[in-house]
């Protein structure tokens, strides 16, 4: 079941991708992102709380709360920094940073916070191969130069992911919590998040201010249906998976997915280190799992 979990929320974090992406390329701008991502958040918490209350609308424990405060606030960070990052680099691009904190850095602190895992040569090796295939596709996914801000917004992305990642395992790990009250939570401290950053932008006059377009508005929505559906599969599949399969696991399937959403969506040219790139994918993804 661990499998079937995570490939849902693969394939809602790839629909998810290009809804949001399409949002940043017709509302362009640092407060147009927020907005968007704060409507998001807020869509989610609704979602949330009609899912939790059919559940079982509970408290959550100490622990859990502190888990999903955590997890809210890298959830917001991320949002926001990925929206950014994407309008000046190609999905592939932004998602490789993404899978640095999301598998290098929680295979490094896993052995020492769950208790009977640990990280083989394979899984090392495997993740390894990830690495260089990162940079195979980050050389060859981008049509532009990328800037100081760029780089600074890719590199808070994969910090901000190392934190996503790790609060749904540490949950279920560690809290006896739903996992639907746990997603209520975490999207509460979301939408808490982008509104703090929202207030550190300047405000517009009334004639500068975004006008949302309905192909804006239906992106948003569907932005906010696939990103509950991956969070909440995503939670529930780290509660069947060890660390050192559920994280590199991640970025074996979105790797590719991300690679043919910027070929055949966005008309990404194919190049060798493409090639190369998810070659090293598939054979990091045998070690992981030998």
């Amino acid at each position: 079941m661990g499998y079937l979990f995570f490939l849902l929320s693969k394939i809602a974090a790839v629909i998810k991708s290009i809804a949001v992406k399409n949002c940043g390329n017709i509302a362009k701008g640092a407060k147009n992102s927020v907005i968007i991502n704060i409507i998001r958040a807020f869509g989610c918490v609704i979602v949330s709380f009609v899912v939790a209350l059919f559940a079982g609308l509970e408290q959550l424990d100490t622990t859990g709360t502190v888990i999903a405060v955590f997890a809210g606030v890298c959830n917001g960070v991320s949002l926001f920094s990925w929206v950014l990052a994407v309008n000046n680099a190609s999905i592939c691009t932004v998602e490789t940073f993404c899978m640095t904190g999301g598998v290098v850095l929680p295979l490094i602190v896993s052995p020492f916070i769950f208790a009977g895992e640990s990280v083989s040569i394979f899984q090392w090796t495997g993740s390894a191969l990830l690495f260089v295939a990162m940079f195979c596709l980050t050389k060859s996914s981008g049509k532009r130069k990328l800037s100081f801000g760029t780089w600074v917004l890719l590199i808070t992305s994969g910090l901000a992911n190392f934190g996503c990642v790790l609060t749904k395992k540490l949950f279920t790990e560690f809290s006896k919590g739903k996992t639907e009250v746990f997603q209520l939570y975490t999207f509460a401290f979301v939408l808490a998040t982008l509104f703090i950053i929202f207030l550190f932008f300047p405000r517009k006059k009334a004639e500068d201010r975004p006008k949302f377009s309905s192909k804006v508005i239906m992106y948003i929505f569907v932005a906010i249906v696939m990103l509950y559906t991956f969070e909440y599969f995503a939670t529930l599949s780290a509660s069947y998976l060890d660390s050192a399969i559920y994280y590199p696991l991640s970025y074996i399937i979105s790797m590719p997915l991300n690679f043919l959403t910027d070929t055949l969506v966005y008309k990404e040219k194919i190049t060798l280190n493409n090639i190369v790139g998810i070659v090293l994918v598939t054979l990091s993804g045998v070690l992981i799992n030998f």
